[in-house]
């Protein structure tokens, strides 16, 4: 259900803001697969949660979708479209200038992830400062406690 929808409001059709496709990791030296045709589209707007139990694969997706693998590994097929780009395609140089300005990763690790008994907004603001992004003013529709 999309974000719209749940606000009640009509949805349009969506217009995947990253699309995955058959996306395959494997183990490098003998090509046995650790993720198989993984396939999912986020629209502009919506979030996505990744749920699974531990070694099930969630990290090992969510680097390929920046166009890493872990040693050992290595993205064997499918495509990562983020708008018309395909992640996949691009060479280092590209996907470096990529990362951290147009897609990020925020790992699972606890120390390093959101703290739930502090606002986004001052989690957000002490991962910019730290990374010198500047912070943006908030959305008036953003949620205060």
């Amino acid at each position: 259900m999309s974000t719209a929808e749940l606000a009640g409001q009509a949805a349009e059709p969506a217009v995947s803001a990253v699309a995955v496709r058959d996306l395959q990791v494997e183990i490098a030296a003998t090509g046995t697969p650790v993720i198989s045709d993984v396939s999912f589209g986020i629209a502009p707007g919506e979030i996505l949660g990744v749920v699974g139990e531990s070694g099930s694969g969630k990290t090992t997706v969510g680097l390929a979708l920046l166009g890493h693998a872990r040693r050992g590994l290595r993205i064997a097929g499918g495509s990562v479209l983020l708008g018309d780009r395909d992640i996949l395609a691009l060479g280092e140089e590209q996907l470096r200038r990529l990362r951290g300005s147009l897609v990020s990763y925020v790992p699972q690790d606890p120390a390093s992830s959101l703290n739930p008994a502090r606002g986004s907004g001052s989690s957000s603001v002490r991962s910019s400062r730290r990374t010198g992004i500047s912070r943006a003013a908030p959305s008036p529709s953003a949620s205060r406690r």
